[in-house]
């Protein structure tokens, strides 16, 4: 799963652009089971927007792993800091 900051990044738009996209596309993003602020994506969701909107879904591979590692980092994080207490930002 994305945030859509990173789903954004991997497809080279705005997040304003990925909220149209969304929109015109009929795709509603899933909260964040771990804050529902957060707003997410599935890779499947991903490849459909990029091959729908014209680009480039070999950028979504490339950046896969990276945005994987920031994912899990994120969530580790979040984990942290309910079991120190600490409110998330």
């Amino acid at each position: 799963m994305y945030t859509l900051q990173d789903s954004a990044n991997a497809l080279g738009i705005t997040e304003k652009t990925l909220r149209t996209w969304l929109s015109k596309a009929g795709i509603e993003p899933t909260p964040d089971s771990v804050d529902n602020r957060r707003k997410l994506l599935t890779e499947t969701q991903l490849r459909y927007l990029a091959v729908r909107f014209r680009r480039d879904p070999s950028v979504l591979e490339r950046n896969q792993e990276v945005l994987e590692r920031i994912n899990n980092l994120t969530d580790e994080i979040e984990r942290l800091r309910r079991r120190l207490g600490i409110a998330g930002i």
